[in-house]
């Protein structure tokens, strides 16, 4: 259902809505209400949009942590699969506090990346930003 609607505009604008009606062939009634029209269903759907692109982020960011979390268990199994033979007990305790110490930088360092990828970061250097 058609209702009427009266709105206060400067007279410029006025004149430009009723010069690009003229142009398309329509009545300044019926241009300004296409107008508005278009600008609610286009608000739509950009908010259908960004929805979307929300739960994509959501779904990638999931991927990323499971991801990171392989990632850093590989890393952890072959930093655990190197077994040198250590002459005493201070040796093997310092290689593990060294193990641990590399675990936990690739965490960091995969989360960090993690973090560039969801923002849009160029993390691998690979395309030339310009």
């Amino acid at each position: 259902m058609k209702e009427r609607m009266s709105i206060r505009i400067e007279s410029e604008d006025r004149n430009e809505l009723q010069r690009r009606a003229v142009q398309v062939g329509k009545s300044l009634s019926e241009y300004t209400a296409e107008l508005i029209h278009e600008a609610i269903d286009g608000q739509v759907r950009t908010d259908l949009l960004i929805q979307e692109m929300q739960e994509n982020i959501v779904q990638l960011s999931g991927m990323l942590s499971i991801m990171q979390a392989y990632n850093t268990n590989v890393y952890a199994v072959l930093l655990g699969r190197t077994n040198p033979t250590f002459k005493n007990p201070e040796e093997k305790k310092e290689a593990i506090r060294i193990r641990n110490k590399a675990r936990e930088n690739l965490k960091i360092l995969l989360s960090a990346a993690s973090k560039d990828v969801l923002s849009g970061e160029n993390v691998w250097g690979t395309v030339e930003e310009g």
